[in-house]
């Protein structure tokens, strides 16, 4: 038996993307719920939200800054903000921010952890995406033609 319900976003009637069909609201419920809030959080911008002005990651406010260390300390600061204040279901134990080795304008965000409703102490995947940025400062020197 679930511990928490909610609602996932979009509404569907009929087949949904992951293929069920339904004529309700799609529930989501306990470690899916909780991952997919996590998201949303993140990726809402502070102020975005009515009545809840502290709320969100703002994590967008990155995009196409630099690909340098101060970006990405800022980057794990505001997601641990984020976290901190308001989902006290996850257990974060390393946020990770980095250069795509494919391409250097573009850092992977990854978030490791759990959820408190997981018995064991194993860490999983809570949160994966990709920012575009400007590159480091030496890429885009090079794409100018500097030095």
């Amino acid at each position: 038996m679930a511990k928490w319900y909610g609602i996932s976003f979009p509404f569907y009637r009929g087949n949904s993307l992951l293929g069920s069909a339904s004529q309700v609201l799609p529930r989501q419920e306990d470690n899916r719920l909780i991952k997919n809030d996590l998201i949303q959080g993140l990726m809402t911008n502070k102020g975005e939200r009515a009545f809840r002005p502290g709320f969100g990651g703002d994590v967008s406010r990155y995009l196409f800054e630099q690909n340098d260390a101060t970006s990405r300390n800022q980057i794990k600061t505001s997601i641990m903000d984020q976290i901190g204040a308001f989902h006290p279901r996850v257990i974060v134990s390393e946020i990770d921010v980095r250069e795509s080795s494919d391409n250097p304008n573009v850092m992977v965000v990854t978030v490791m952890g759990r959820t408190d409703l997981e018995a064991t102490n194993v860490d999983d995947v809570l949160a994966r995406f990709m920012l575009p940025v400007s590159g480091t400062i030496s890429n885009a020197r090079s794409l100018i033609g500097g030095r």
